[in-house]
């Protein structure tokens, strides 16, 4: 008989329930649809090609920001997509056309950070930004309980034994 989950992997487990919602949420927000054959360019400062069309498939490449894939397949929200030879795939929330890319972060943009740069180009701007803080007065906290969630890490096998010790299978 496998040992009951104990308080801290519940703990844990509520951090990545946490995570997983707000990945969740982030999903549900309108990503860039790219045909077969179309380049695409990362727009956060890194992301992964996976195996998988899943969130916690095996990587098969770290991709860097600015990084151009070639999209092989939409599989909605995921691209199959190919980097320097290596194929996998990427969730589209990280693309962004190289069109757009290049106007948001071309090299006349001078003084403005990266992620700024990519979230202007998403239409994330000051303004905006104003009314969201507004709109969320807790904000940062927000923020921060992100933060704290992504510092923590976990393997694909230790969720899904607790997973099977919950009787998840």
């Amino acid at each position: 008989m496998s040992p009951k989950p104990t308080w801290q992997s519940l703990v844990t487990l509520g951090a990545l329930g946490t995570l997983l919602a707000v990945a969740g949420a982030l999903a549900q927000s309108p990503a860039p649809t790219f045909a077969p054959g179309t380049q695409a360019r990362v727009t956060v400062s890194s992301a992964v090609l996976r195996s998988q069309p899943r969130s916690l498939s095996p990587s098969v490449k770290q991709l860097a920001g600015g990084d151009t894939v070639e999209i092989i397949e939409a599989q909605s929200p995921w691209y199959r997509a190919r980097s320097q030879g290596t194929e996998g795939y990427v969730h589209g929330s990280a693309l962004l056309d190289t069109k757009s890319y290049s106007v948001a972060v071309g090299s006349g943009a001078t003084g403005l950070t990266y992620a700024e740069r990519t979230a202007a180009a998403r239409g994330f701007n000051p303004k905006v930004e104003e009314q969201h803080r507004k709109d969320e007065p807790n904000l940062d906290a927000g923020y921060t309980r992100v933060d704290q969630i992504e510092a923590k890490s976990t393997t694909l096998d230790a969720i899904l034994s607790f997973r099977k010790q919950g009787g998840q299978n």
